[in-house]
């Protein structure tokens, strides 16, 4: 049965393992068993993934930092307190900021892209390796394009009164994941992301959203916690693209007995 636009599919009950395309908050709690049940793989699928995006991010501040982009058109105050001393020299060391960043931003998406396509495998009952992660890499100028693009349209529908923008959030969640997954061009992944998920949009919002709060908080204990939640996003999106594509991954979170995790109460 069609739901309404901006309605989860929310499961209401058991029966069955396979589900039809929709947004599931419960893929959350899924999330959570498949990560301790390898859990030695998602630790280290975490470590890997964090050592080579923050590595990245501190050699490009680093950069910053000695040839002085950072401070562009900065001065200090009488008391001391930085304050910007030309705008139009500032304007342009953000600028540069941007485009030296865009190296590690690019290998974060394929990076999520690889957790979602381990997490559609093991929903599936199949192993999982580390080096998976890896295979998030495929398509990777499509992925990269991709991923800007519905970063520069979320950044402006975000200032835009921020609706906007909680909205695009949901409607384009699967554009780099298609792109890697079904080797389709930027444009066309963003498109059909849109086609697929515009009933479903703001349950999508507000699953990322909460998703990517719980990958975070793993901040905490000294940063410790996040080996254990920084898949959790990318297990997330996977697991409900998986619904939307089988041709991409499963319908079925898999037959619990066959090793996979079963709907909603189940396994």
């Amino acid at each position: 049965m069609q739901q309404p636009p901006g309605f989860s599919n929310y499961p209401r009950g058991g029966g069955g393992y396979s589900r039809p395309p929709g947004v599931y908050f419960d893929t959350i709690s899924t999330a959570f068993r498949m990560i301790q049940a390898q859990i030695a793989t998602w630790i280290l699928t975490s470590l890997v993934s964090i050592i080579i995006v923050g590595g990245l991010y501190a050699l490009i501040s680093g950069f910053e930092w000695v040839t002085g982009i950072s401070r562009m058109g900065m001065g200090t105050m009488p008391d001391g307190k930085p304050t910007v001393t030309d705008f139009g020299a500032y304007g342009f060391g953000l600028l540069l900021q941007l485009l030296l960043g865009l190296p590690a931003t690019i290998v974060g998406l394929c990076m999520v892209a690889g957790i979602a396509k381990m997490a559609i495998r093991q929903s599936a009952g199949e192993a999982i390796q580390m080096p998976d992660l890896f295979n998030g890499f495929q398509n990777i100028g499509s992925v990269a394009v991709a991923g800007l693009l519905v970063s520069l349209m979320t950044t402006l529908g975000i200032y835009c009164c921020c609706i906007p923008g909680i909205y695009l959030q949901g409607i384009s969640a699967f554009s780099v994941l298609i792109a890697s997954t079904q080797n389709m061009g930027p444009i066309d992944a963003i498109g059909e992301s849109f086609s697929k998920l515009k009933p479903f949009a703001w349950a999508m919002a507000g699953l990322m959203i909460v998703a990517g709060f719980l990958t975070g908080i793993g901040v905490i204990a000294c940063g410790v916690g996040l080996l254990f939640t920084f898949p959790i996003y990318g297990i997330v999106l996977g697991l409900t693209y998986a619904s939307f594509f089988p041709q991409g991954g499963l319908i079925s979170y898999g037959d619990p007995s066959q090793g996979g995790y079963g709907s909603p109460g189940q396994g």
